[in-house]
């Protein structure tokens, strides 16, 4: 067996063999099976859980589909997919008390990468205020 795409070598690829045959003998929830196999092989259950999905991955046996959504990753949505459900709205910025849009893409956006917060600031603000920033860490780095 030849791991495609991978710089393992066949020791480490033999390790996820085993911890994937031992696995299947096992019964349970994964959790349970998991800890079985690294209390079998001498190993921790993080070993154990990342050489049988290194093993997966290998093999393509376990779509990521299956495996649960964590609660903090927003449902994926198509990127082509219009933002029908959400409209521009005027917001105030908390710096200098002006009035900016919030933009239907960029509401969509923000889902997307799985923000929860509406922005606060205008994007002149933001841009002063990363400007800023980056002068302080500037000088830090630089000076004494």
């Amino acid at each position: 067996m030849r791991a495609v795409g991978t710089k393992a070598t066949p020791e480490v690829i033999q390790s996820w063999v085993e911890v994937y045959q031992l696995y299947r003998e096992l019964r349970g929830e994964r959790r349970e099976r998991l800890q079985q196999v690294a209390d079998r092989l001498g190993i921790t259950f993080k070993v154990a859980r990342r050489r049988l999905r290194n093993y997966e991955a290998m093999n393509g046996q376990r779509a990521p589909a299956d495996r649960p959504a964590s609660p903090r990753e927003p449902p994926r949505r198509a990127k082509d997919a219009p933002a029908a459900e959400f409209r521009d709205r005027q917001l105030t910025c908390a710096d200098c008390g002006g009035q900016f849009t919030w933009t239907a893409s960029e509401q969509a956006f923000f889902r997307e990468k799985g923000f929860t917060n509406e922005p606060k600031r205008c994007k002149a603000c933001r841009q002063d205020r990363k400007e800023r920033s980056a002068k302080r860490t500037g000088e830090k780095k630089g000076g004494k």
